[in-house]
């Protein structure tokens, strides 16, 4: 200070007391500019420590936001492994499913031949119900857009009601032909056993002969024991044991 007032002092002699702008600017403003430069670098680092503190921030965010992209990328990279796997299986289930196609149409062919077997040359009863469902089943077997899980279903449907009239015992009013003339008879279906026929007034009964495929007469000591199986089928008396003649019958 005292060499700073010895300067001053010294200055002042060599320069007129008449002009006190020369000392601002010699001194002042030296002082100044030194202030201002001195806030600016604190203004310069407090915006770079703000920046910093940014750039930190965004950084952590980023880390961050890589770690869940990296889990992401894992969990994704186990989905593509067991998709692929999935899709290698489905891929053997869908060849076996051809090969069960191929397999399966010869099976539902031959299924179908047995029932129009049935139905042509087995007991004729319930004809025109039964050729209907064959004549519906064969144009269903022929369609290429029905779906071979349809056919199979329409087929075990068909398989399963004739195999049912093995276990079932019915009556049907029906005009049969004997002796060239066709004759108004109850007939008796004995499962898939035989059929039995009685005229209505109760003359005369009879048989279905597979053999010959014709209606053949019984003797009248069978008719009590027909009647009595008919009225047992239509629940008109309870059920008990009677004896009819089935299988191979032979006409005494």
């Amino acid at each position: 200070m005292a060499l700073l007032m010895s300067w001053a002092h010294a200055y002042s002699e060599q320069v007129s007391p008449a002009a006190p702008g020369v000392v601002s600017q010699r001194i002042e403003k030296p002082v100044r500019q030194s202030i201002d430069i001195r806030q600016e670098t604190q203004q310069e680092r407090a915006r770079w420590l703000e920046v910093q503190q940014k750039m930190r921030q965004e950084l952590e965010r980023l880390e961050t936001e890589n770690s869940e992209l990296s889990g992401r990328r894992d969990d994704l990279s186990s989905l593509v492994t067991e998709t692929r796997a999935r899709i290698v299986e489905k891929e053997q289930e869908l060849e076996g499913l051809r090969q069960i196609s191929e397999d399966m149409q010869p099976f539902l062919e031959d299924s179908f031949r047995w029932l129009e077997a049935e139905v042509s040359r087995g007991l004729p009863f319930l004809k025109k119900e039964r050729s209907a469902r064959m004549a519906r089943l064969r144009r269903l077997m022929d369609d290429p857009d029905v779906s071979l899980s349809e056919k199979f279903r329409k087929v075990m449907e068909a398989l399963f009601v004739e195999a049912e009239y093995g276990t079932t015992v019915d009556v049907n009013r029906e005009s049969i032909m004997l002796s060239g003339e066709p004759v108004l008879v109850d007939v008796l279906r004995l499962g898939r056993l035989n059929l039995f026929y009685q005229t209505l007034d109760e003359s005369g009964c009879g048989f279905y002969d597979s053999s010959s495929k014709t209606w053949e007469e019984l003797p009248q000591k069978y008719g009590r024991n027909i009647k009595m199986a008919l009225d047992m089928a239509l629940k008109r008396r309870p059920v008990e044991f009677v004896r009819l003649p089935v299988g191979r019958l032979g006409v005494n």
